[in-house]
């Protein structure tokens, strides 16, 4: 005789819950004689949703002006489900920039205001955004520097608590990750 163990089914229970069916039986001949089913149900684990970002500055320093901002939501396989690219000025319409910044970014502040939306408007696009991306789990950053553009996105174009209440404090950072390789 040999020990067979069928796995029968799993099922979601709930959003927190998946639970399974084993059957376990003996082989007798040309039949099975069942010795017990097991139910075991498990911890339901979503699947990462992930929010990539990168921005353009006038510079490193926090005085100086957010020139863009790129999003894309990536799901657990990082692929793209959603992105937003904006180009963004003061609402003053005044800059704040160096010249090394802009020589390193490659932005021609004259171009660039022609088609830049100012930061209040952008805010409205970007809380939108955020928000219809968030499935119930928090969004995890990634980038090269990711802390930084964070940063640099709060409070200019959302608080840090809107931030929070959608996206992990949590980071991929692919910066971090290049050093031990």
């Amino acid at each position: 005789s040999r020990l067979w163990i069928n796995f029968l089914t799993g099922s979601e229970i709930n959003d927190k819950l998946i639970t399974f069916v084993f059957l376990i039986a003996v082989s007798e001949g040309d039949g099975f004689l069942l010795l017990t089913s097991v139910w075991k149900s498990v911890a339901y684990v979503k699947m990462n949703t992930y929010i990539a970002l990168d921005t353009e500055t006038g510079g490193v320093t926090p005085e100086t002006s957010l020139l863009t901002l790129f999003l894309a939501v990536l799901n657990e396989n990082f692929c793209v489900v959603d992105e937003l690219d904006l180009k963004v000025k003061p609402d003053d319409g005044n800059y704040v920039t160096t010249a090394r910044a802009l020589e390193i970014n490659k932005i021609n502040l004259i171009e660039h205001d022609k088609v830049a939306i100012p930061y209040k408007e952008a805010k409205t696009l970007l809380y939108k955004f955020i928000e219809k991306n968030y499935q119930g789990e928090k969004l995890i950053p990634v980038g090269h520097g990711v802390a930084f553009d964070v940063r640099r996105i709060y409070p200019t174009l959302i608080s840090q608590g809107s931030w929070e209440n959608f996206v992990s404090y949590r980071v991929l950072d692919t910066g971090n990750a290049a050093q031990f390789l």
